[in-house]
């Protein structure tokens, strides 16, 4: 199953590097987080397009734009009949009537320029404005996603409740390294894209190329080593599942103990690296900016790993040496 995601997560990495490589260099986006609005944006688009070219089209884009605000109402209607209800699903109403608002702005984009300061209501910031609906579109929806989560987790049935948790913590993990490796793949592609054009244009000096990939490696090496780590920790909630205090859990408690490790030691390195370079390649840098880079969250998934790696391998030891005094 492991190698399955590793597969998986190779594919969508590559997927988004292309697709950080099209934003930037064929459809000429500025701003990568600008590709949160795009999908609301052509939605709207598509609506205005519509209603614009006939009656019929007209009808047929209110009826759209009704049926996608109503999602949420219809999702919670349709866990209201199979008595799932929990107490995240309260987000549901408000993302509704959210998206009723959102839409319209997006179907009239001029509208959004109401809601800026009069220096800026022109067109050039209509995008921003676009991305700052599509933010609260975000921060709602990834809420629900988080407090359901936990709603599943605390209501998990008696029965067999170390699997249910096992599995359901490990469908977390796996989507935790998605988008990292989303994150790792097109946004810092994207920032790596707009240095190399930066430099580029000002025809700067080689070494400044060589610093440039030295520093995105620099600040993909913990990202890389935490999705191990969370790989890794998906293997160990598997074998809790299928071989609870047998062999294959005591190795891959180990395994996550080896990667944890590894992790941190790359992390650390990495941090020295990224914040030393500037300095002592100062003087051969056109541009040098200082800042104290700490990969605090990495750090933390391996901390964590190592704890959680130590406290299963030493129940398994005492789950063995208990069995032979008995």
């Amino acid at each position: 199953m492991i190698k399955k995601l590793g597969v998986i997560l190779i594919t969508v990495g590559v997927l988004s590097f292309f697709l950080a490589v099209l934003m930037f260099y064929v459809v000429g986006v500025s701003n990568s987080l600008f590709i949160l609005s795009m999908p609301f944006d052509l939605i709207g688009k598509g609506l205005r397009w519509l209603s614009l070219s006939s009656l019929a089209g007209n009808i047929a884009a209110l009826l759209l734009y009704v049926a996608f605000s109503l999602t949420p109402l219809l999702y919670l209607a349709s866990k209201v009949n199979r008595h799932k209800l929990n107490k995240s699903d309260i987000l549901l109403p408000i993302l509704s009537i959210y998206n009723f608002y959102m839409i319209y702005e997006f179907i009239n984009p001029q509208l959004m320029l109401n809601r800026t300061f009069n220096l800026l209501s022109d067109a050039s910031f209509i995008p921003m404005a676009k991305l700052s609906f599509s933010i609260v579109f975000y921060t709602l929806l990834i809420a629900y996603l988080i407090l359901n989560m936990i709603s599943h987790l605390s209501d998990n049935p008696t029965d067999n409740k170390l699997g249910t948790l096992c599995t359901s913590l490990s469908r977390i993990l796996v989507m935790l390294s998605g988008l990292y490796t989303f994150f790792i793949s097109y946004f810092i592609s994207f920032v790596l894209f707009k240095n190399i054009d930066k430099y580029v244009i000002e025809n700067q000096k080689s070494i400044n190329f060589y610093y440039l990939i030295i520093d995105y490696v620099l600040e993909a090496l913990p990202i890389i080593f935490s999705i191990f780590t969370l790989l890794s920790g998906v293997g160990l909630l598997m074998a809790m599942v299928t071989d609870h205090m047998k062999e294959n859990e005591f190795l891959a408690a180990k395994r996550m103990s080896i990667i944890s490790k590894q992790a941190v030691y790359v992390t650390v390195i990495s941090n020295i690296a990224s914040n030393a370079l500037p300095f002592l390649l100062s003087n051969l840098l056109n541009d040098t900016d200082y800042k104290l880079n700490i990969s605090l969250a990495p750090l933390v998934i391996a901390f964590l790993a190592m704890i959680l790696s130590g406290y299963f391998k030493e129940s398994m030891e005492l789950y063995d040496d208990n069995n032979m005094i008995i």
